[in-house]
């Protein structure tokens, strides 16, 4: 902490932050946002790394091959139970260490040669996984100008300046959860959300307590726990995860329960911002900008609302940064959603009205010349003057519409084996659908590009926020 006390007087810190993972240009293009702008206004640029979050998996998903529709995710860890990052053990030496020449190998065949490749994933070894991959993210950052303070979210909730935020929101547990689980419903009702746990769920208020936006778990845990707080006294808090006790803290002197803080912590205790809070508390207390995805930003709307209920303060304005490349874009071929349109619109002409199908021709292609076309043709004649009249007669509609569609069904008839081929191809073009779509997608791991794709990302991210007046 002390290199970081020496910029404390900076007038300006630009914060982003995402978890430790291998993300997407559009997220890592956030990092070269925030540097930019901190050059910008004289500031610090500072990164959080967000691992009280849980780690979902450990690997990135490539197409299989050129030629071989499917997916193949390429593992950096072996599977593990999900828990936060930052109780993750260490990875496994030799997958870990072959993760960027297994990616050059599995990309060689698209001609292309990854960042991954020329990352030393060796390096490092005594550290957890989270720093390994910070150290890797932030080498390269250094190598295109990206010069921003790395602090994981673990370590700032165990900050003095943290642990005040988190006492006053516990001693006013009842005001923030009201405001909180207003400002939900709110976002809900903005956006039409029936979900109960989407974007978050409400707080709730059980024989435990008032349940506060911060997870709780113990060192070596896997699994995070809510935390619950409840007055037992004048004096006193008890905090609670729902399954056990952990502790109590002082209601009336700041001073002392910061020291049981720092006690429960001493005992395995960790007390971890959920997502909102962590970026309100960087907000309000951090920071003069914040630099969000695009997510993040419509999450954040949430934010602004509770800003204003529980504090009672104007929300200092976000910048949303994100960018779009796509890696195998090239090798998906035309796009398929026009075609499969108009095939569906053919099917829909053939069901309600053959005749536009028949009239183009199409019957002819269908079927081959004989003595009976010319009897089929006076037929058709016949069918179609007949579907004329009915459209404007004056018969009962349910009688008209069971005549409509038996005329509909003979008009058909030549157009069977028509029908048939283009159900067929429709058929291929959805079925191929989700592999051209995983091809050009925008999600594929940053560390899958080029190395000069991203070096060129960086640098006009930090170019463009030169417009960008002070906050």
């Amino acid at each position: 902490m002390a290199e970081h006390q020496t910029t404390l007087r900076s007038p300006h810190w630009v914060i982003g932050g995402h978890q430790p993972e291998l993300f997407h240009p559009g997220v890592w293009v956030k990092n070269g946002v925030v540097a930019g702008l901190a050059t910008q206004l004289g500031g610090v640029g500072l990164n959080l790394i967000v691992d009280n979050d849980l780690c979902a998996g450990a690997s990135v998903r490539v197409p299989s091959g050129p030629d071989l529709p499917g997916v193949t995710s390429l593992d950096w860890d072996v599977l593990r139970p999900q828990s936060p990052w930052e109780e993750r053990p260490l990875p496994d030496a030799e997958m870990f260490a072959s993760f960027g020449e297994r990616c050059r190998e599995h990309l060689r065949p698209w001609g292309i040669e990854p960042l991954a490749a020329s990352q030393d994933w060796g390096a490092f070894p005594e550290r957890g996984v989270v720093d390994r991959l910070v150290s890797l993210r932030v080498r390269f950052e250094r190598s295109v100008g990206v010069r921003n303070r790395e602090l994981k979210v673990s370590d700032l909730a165990d900050t003095h300046c943290f642990r005040r935020f988190l006492i006053g929101a516990l001693c006013d547990a009842e005001a923030l959860r009201a405001a909180y689980n207003s400002a939900l419903i709110d976002y809900r009702n903005l956006n039409r959300i029936r979900s109960r746990s989407h974007p978050v769920p409400a707080l709730e208020a059980t024989t435990e307590g008032v349940e506060t936006p911060f997870w709780v778990w113990r060192t070596g845990e896997a699994q995070r726990h809510r935390l619950f707080v409840q007055a037992t006294g004048p004096e006193r808090l008890r905090l609670h995860d729902g399954r056990r006790e952990i502790g109590t803290i002082s209601a009336t002197s700041e001073a002392t329960a910061l020291t049981q803080l720092q006690d429960l912590r001493g005992q395995g205790w960790k007390i971890r911002p959920r997502a909102l809070t962590l970026t309100l508390f960087c907000r309000v207390c951090l920071g003069s900008v914040f630099v969000h995805g695009i997510g993040g930003a419509k999450y954040d709307e949430m934010t602004d609302v509770l800003m204003q209920r529980w504090l009672g303060l104007t929300p200092p304005a976000i910048i949303v940064a994100t960018a779009t490349l796509r890696l195998f874009e090239g090798c998906a071929g035309p796009p398929r959603e026009p075609e499969i349109a108009r095939l569906q619109r053919e099917l829909r002409s053939i069901r309600w009205n053959p005749e536009s199908v028949l009239q183009a021709g199409v019957s002819e292609s269908a079927s081959d010349p004989s003595a009976k076309e010319r009897p089929v043709a006076e037929r058709q004649t016949a069918l179609l003057a007949e579907k004329s009249a009915l459209l404007v007669s004056s018969l009962d509609p349910a009688t008209r519409h069971l005549r409509l569609q038996a005329i509909n069904s003979a008009l058909r008839a030549p157009l069977a084996e028509h029908e048939q081929l283009v159900r067929h191809a429709l058929q291929q073009h959805l079925t191929a659908l989700p592999h051209q779509r995983f091809l050009r997608s925008r999600e594929f791991s940053a560390n899958l590009f080029p190395s000069t794709a991203m070096q060129t990302l960086f640098h006009q991210a930090m170019e463009r926020v030169s417009s960008i007046g002070e906050p």
